[in-house]
Protein backbone atom coordinates (compact mmCIF):
# COMPACT_ATOMS: atom_id res chain seq x y z
CA UNK A 1 0.00 0.00 0.00
CA UNK A 2 1.44 3.46 -1.16
CA UNK A 3 0.90 6.89 0.14
CA UNK A 4 2.48 9.83 -0.97
CA UNK A 5 3.35 13.23 0.62
CA UNK A 6 4.56 16.67 -1.26
CA UNK A 7 7.61 17.96 -1.04
CA UNK A 8 8.10 21.46 -0.61
CA UNK A 9 10.32 23.87 -3.24
CA UNK A 10 12.99 24.10 -0.89
CA UNK A 11 14.05 20.21 -0.40
CA UNK A 12 14.07 20.10 -4.24
CA UNK A 13 16.51 22.65 -4.08
CA UNK A 14 18.48 21.07 -1.69
CA UNK A 15 18.18 17.62 -3.11
CA UNK A 16 19.56 19.13 -6.41
CA UNK A 17 22.55 20.96 -4.89
CA UNK A 18 23.34 17.31 -3.17
CA UNK A 19 23.58 15.72 -6.43
CA UNK A 20 20.98 13.45 -6.20
CA UNK A 21 21.03 12.04 -2.27
CA UNK A 22 18.08 12.02 -0.05
CA UNK A 23 16.76 14.94 0.86
CA UNK A 24 15.20 15.23 4.72
CA UNK A 25 11.92 14.00 5.47
CA UNK A 26 9.07 17.00 5.43
CA UNK A 27 9.51 18.44 9.15
CA UNK A 28 6.47 19.73 11.47
CA UNK A 29 6.44 23.80 10.71
CA UNK A 30 6.48 24.89 14.68
CA UNK A 31 8.02 22.36 17.46
CA UNK A 32 4.93 23.77 19.27
CA UNK A 33 2.73 22.25 17.01
CA UNK A 34 3.47 18.84 18.54
CA UNK A 35 3.71 20.28 22.06
CA UNK A 36 0.00 20.90 21.87
CA UNK A 37 -0.67 17.76 20.69
CA UNK A 38 1.42 15.78 23.09
CA UNK A 39 -0.96 17.94 25.89
CA UNK A 40 -3.85 16.60 24.52
CA UNK A 41 -2.77 12.50 25.00
CA UNK A 42 -5.03 10.88 26.98
CA UNK A 43 -3.32 8.18 29.65
CA UNK A 44 -5.16 4.79 29.39
CA UNK A 45 -4.26 3.59 32.98
CA UNK A 46 -7.10 6.04 34.76
CA UNK A 47 -9.63 4.63 32.18
CA UNK A 48 -12.08 2.60 33.44
CA UNK A 49 -12.65 -0.98 31.37
CA UNK A 50 -16.58 -0.84 32.08
CA UNK A 51 -16.65 2.09 30.31
CA UNK A 52 -13.79 2.12 27.66
CA UNK A 53 -11.51 -0.52 25.38
CA UNK A 54 -8.27 -0.51 24.93
CA UNK A 55 -6.90 0.14 21.17
CA UNK A 56 -3.21 -0.54 20.56
CA UNK A 57 -1.17 0.19 17.54
CA UNK A 58 2.51 -1.52 17.04
CA UNK A 59 4.15 0.36 14.31
CA UNK A 60 7.17 0.45 13.42
CA UNK A 61 8.75 3.20 10.78
CA UNK A 62 11.46 2.71 8.64
CA UNK A 63 13.31 5.05 6.79
CA UNK A 64 15.21 4.51 3.22
CA UNK A 65 18.74 5.99 3.11
CA UNK A 66 21.22 5.65 0.14
CA UNK A 67 22.31 1.87 1.06
CA UNK A 68 20.29 1.26 4.17
CA UNK A 69 17.22 1.35 6.15
CA UNK A 70 17.33 2.99 9.35
CA UNK A 71 14.24 2.48 12.29
CA UNK A 72 12.82 5.81 13.98
CA UNK A 73 11.46 6.22 16.97
CA UNK A 74 7.36 6.40 17.44
CA UNK A 75 6.77 9.72 19.71
CA UNK A 76 2.71 9.80 19.27
CA UNK A 77 -0.14 8.73 17.27
CA UNK A 78 -3.99 10.09 16.77
CA UNK A 79 -7.01 7.68 16.58
CA UNK A 80 -10.45 8.09 14.71
CA UNK A 81 -13.83 7.15 14.75
CA UNK A 82 -16.36 6.51 12.33
CA UNK A 83 -17.34 9.96 11.75
CA UNK A 84 -13.49 11.39 11.68
CA UNK A 85 -12.30 9.52 9.47
CA UNK A 86 -15.08 9.40 7.13
CA UNK A 87 -14.65 13.37 7.21
CA UNK A 88 -12.88 14.72 4.01
CA UNK A 89 -10.23 16.11 6.31
CA UNK A 90 -9.86 13.53 9.30
CA UNK A 91 -8.81 14.33 12.64
CA UNK A 92 -8.33 12.69 15.14
CA UNK A 93 -10.26 11.78 18.16
CA UNK A 94 -7.74 10.36 20.33
CA UNK A 95 -4.55 10.95 20.65
CA UNK A 96 -1.81 9.30 22.44
CA UNK A 97 1.99 9.19 23.19
CA UNK A 98 4.16 5.57 23.17
CA UNK A 99 4.47 3.78 25.67
CA UNK A 100 6.67 0.40 25.71
CA UNK A 101 7.16 1.22 22.06
CA UNK A 102 3.10 1.19 21.12
CA UNK A 103 0.41 3.74 21.06
CA UNK A 104 -2.26 2.57 23.42
CA UNK A 105 -6.00 4.24 22.95
CA UNK A 106 -8.89 4.43 25.72
CA UNK A 107 -12.00 4.39 23.90
CA UNK A 108 -15.50 4.50 24.25
CA UNK A 109 -17.54 1.97 22.50
CA UNK A 110 -17.55 2.59 18.77
CA UNK A 111 -15.08 1.89 15.63
CA UNK A 112 -11.72 3.23 15.04
CA UNK A 113 -8.92 3.49 13.16
CA UNK A 114 -5.51 4.78 13.40
CA UNK A 115 -5.34 8.15 11.55
CA UNK A 116 -1.19 9.02 11.62
CA UNK A 117 2.04 8.41 13.65
CA UNK A 118 4.58 10.69 14.71
CA UNK A 119 8.19 10.23 14.72
CA UNK A 120 11.60 11.72 15.90
CA UNK A 121 14.52 10.83 14.28
CA UNK A 122 18.26 12.23 13.33
CA UNK A 123 18.13 14.38 10.45
CA UNK A 124 19.93 12.83 7.34
CA UNK A 125 23.02 15.26 7.60
CA UNK A 126 25.16 14.06 11.23
CA UNK A 127 24.96 16.66 13.44
CA UNK A 128 22.28 18.69 12.56
CA UNK A 129 19.59 17.70 15.21
CA UNK A 130 16.46 15.89 15.20
CA UNK A 131 13.24 16.01 12.90
CA UNK A 132 9.85 15.16 13.40
CA UNK A 133 7.30 13.69 11.01
CA UNK A 134 4.27 13.06 10.66
CA UNK A 135 2.87 9.99 8.66
CA UNK A 136 -0.56 9.80 7.37
CA UNK A 137 -2.56 6.02 7.34
CA UNK A 138 -4.86 5.29 4.52
CA UNK A 139 -8.40 5.89 5.32
CA UNK A 140 -9.83 4.46 2.20
CA UNK A 141 -8.16 1.26 2.32
CA UNK A 142 -6.44 -1.38 4.75
CA UNK A 143 -9.63 -2.91 6.20
CA UNK A 144 -7.84 -4.69 8.72
CA UNK A 145 -6.52 -0.94 10.49
CA UNK A 146 -10.50 -0.65 11.15
CA UNK A 147 -12.42 -1.85 14.38
CA UNK A 148 -15.38 -2.00 16.47
CA UNK A 149 -14.84 -1.95 20.12
CA UNK A 150 -17.03 -2.72 23.26
CA UNK A 151 -16.63 -1.68 26.54
CA UNK A 152 -13.80 -3.73 28.57
CA UNK A 153 -12.16 -4.99 24.70
CA UNK A 154 -8.57 -5.48 24.35
CA UNK A 155 -7.73 -4.71 20.96
CA UNK A 156 -3.97 -5.47 19.41
CA UNK A 157 -4.46 -4.66 15.31
CA UNK A 158 -0.71 -6.36 14.60
CA UNK A 159 2.51 -4.93 13.44
CA UNK A 160 2.09 -2.19 11.05
CA UNK A 161 5.31 -1.40 9.00
CA UNK A 162 5.72 1.57 7.94
CA UNK A 163 8.32 2.09 4.97
CA UNK A 164 9.29 5.57 3.91
CA UNK A 165 10.61 5.64 -0.09
CA UNK A 166 12.12 8.64 -0.84
CA UNK A 167 12.48 9.83 -4.28
CA UNK A 168 15.20 12.09 -6.24
CA UNK A 169 13.26 14.89 -7.36
CA UNK A 170 9.76 13.66 -6.99
CA UNK A 171 6.88 12.96 -4.07
CA UNK A 172 7.93 10.64 -1.22
CA UNK A 173 5.85 7.58 -0.68
CA UNK A 174 5.33 5.26 2.29
CA UNK A 175 4.64 1.50 1.91
CA UNK A 176 1.93 -0.13 4.39
CA UNK A 177 2.20 -3.38 5.71
CA UNK A 178 -0.10 -5.35 8.66
CA UNK A 179 1.27 -8.48 10.13
CA UNK A 180 -0.14 -10.41 13.25
CA UNK A 181 1.99 -12.76 15.27
CA UNK A 182 0.73 -13.89 18.54
CA UNK A 183 3.82 -14.40 20.45
CA UNK A 184 4.10 -10.20 19.50
CA UNK A 185 1.21 -9.09 21.06
CA UNK A 186 1.82 -11.37 24.03
CA UNK A 187 5.29 -9.21 24.49
CA UNK A 188 3.29 -6.00 23.74
CA UNK A 189 0.72 -6.84 26.77
CA UNK A 190 3.75 -7.66 29.16
CA UNK A 191 4.69 -4.87 28.26
CA UNK A 192 2.08 -2.94 29.64
CA UNK A 193 1.86 -4.60 32.57
CA UNK A 194 4.88 -3.16 33.63
CA UNK A 195 3.36 0.32 33.72
CA UNK A 196 1.37 0.28 36.21
CA UNK A 197 -1.77 -0.15 34.47
CA UNK A 198 -4.62 0.42 37.06
CA UNK A 199 -7.66 -0.95 36.67
CA UNK A 200 -6.97 -2.77 33.27
CA UNK A 201 -4.18 -5.01 35.00
CA UNK A 202 -6.71 -8.20 35.48
CA UNK A 203 -7.85 -7.85 32.06
CA UNK A 204 -4.57 -7.59 30.63
CA UNK A 205 -3.51 -10.62 32.85
CA UNK A 206 -5.68 -12.42 31.44
CA UNK A 207 -5.26 -12.28 27.70
CA UNK A 208 -1.55 -12.54 28.64
CA UNK A 209 -2.54 -15.68 29.74
CA UNK A 210 -4.83 -16.71 27.32
CA UNK A 211 -1.90 -16.15 24.73
CA UNK A 212 0.32 -18.60 26.54
CA UNK A 213 -2.39 -20.82 26.62
CA UNK A 214 -2.67 -21.10 22.93
CA UNK A 215 0.93 -20.93 22.34
CA UNK A 216 1.22 -24.85 24.37
CA UNK A 217 -1.64 -26.09 22.07
CA UNK A 218 -0.42 -28.52 19.06
CA UNK A 219 -0.67 -26.54 15.65
CA UNK A 220 -3.64 -28.01 13.54
CA UNK A 221 -2.17 -29.69 10.42
CA UNK A 222 -3.70 -28.29 7.27
CA UNK A 223 -3.37 -31.46 5.92
CA UNK A 224 -5.33 -33.79 8.28
CA UNK A 225 -8.45 -35.46 6.53
CA UNK A 226 -11.72 -34.44 8.86
CA UNK A 227 -12.98 -36.59 11.60
CA UNK A 228 -16.32 -37.50 8.88
CA UNK A 229 -13.89 -38.91 5.97
CA UNK A 230 -12.26 -41.34 8.60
Amino acid sequence: MLVRRPRPMARLLLLVLALGSPAEPKAEPKAEASKAEASKAEAFNASNPHERALFVVDARVRDKTLLSWSEVDVQMGGLGDSASFEAPDPSPRHIAKAQGGVLVFAVEPGRYRPLYVRTRGPRLQPGTGMVEVSIPLPVDSMATLERRVAAGDLVYLGRLEVQTLPRPLKEDQYRFTLSYDAGRERQVWRELLGRKPGAWQEPIRARVAALAEASRRPAANPFAEPDSAR
